[in-house]
C-alpha cells in the first residue's frame, strides 16, 4: 500500500507541474517574435525584404513577357497581310514564264556555283 501511495504522489506531482502555467521570466520576451536568420535580420515585416523584392521582379517579369506576346500578336496579324500584298504584287504573271528559256538556262548551270561538279563545262 505504501508504494501505490508514493505512486500516486509521484504521478499527481507530475500532473501538476504539467497543468500550471508558467510565470514569464525576465529572460523570455511575452510578445510575438518575427521569424530571424543567422544574421539576425527580420524575414518579414521589412519594407524591402529580399522576398518582396523576388516578388516584385517575377511580377515584372510575367507583365513584360504578357507585353511582348501581345505585341508579338499584333504584329503577326499585322505582318501576314502585309506579307501576302507584297508577294501578290512582286509575283509574275503567268504570261511572262517562258518554260524553253528557264530550262536552257537551268541546262547551262547558271544558277550553280564555278566549282560545282554538276557544272557544264564550257566548250571552246
Amino acid at each position: 500500500n505504501t508504494a501505490d501511495s508514493e505512486q500516486r504522489t509521484s504521478n499527481d506531482a507530475t500532473m501538476e507541474n504539467q497543468t500550471k502555467p508558467k510565470p514569464p521570466s525576465a529572460a523570455t520576451p511575452t510578445a510575438p517574435t518575427t521569424p530571424t536568420t543567422a544574421n539576425g535580420e527580420t524575414l518579414l515585416g521589412t519594407p524591402h525584404s529580399e522576398l518582396s523584392s523576388i516578388c516584385l521582379s517575377l511580377l515584372a517579369a510575367f507583365v513584360l513577357a504578357r507585353l511582348l506576346a501581345v505585341v508579338s500578336a499584333l504584329a503577326t496579324a499585322l505582318a501576314a497581310p502585309l506579307t501576302g500584298f507584297y508577294l501578290m504584287s512582286t509575283c509574275p504573271t503567268v504570261e511572262s514564264f517562258d518554260a524553253k528559256r528557264e530550262l536552257k538556262r537551268v541546262l547551262r548551270g547558271d544558277n550553280l556555283p564555278e566549282d560545282h561538279p554538276d557544272k557544264p563545262k564550257a566548250s571552246d
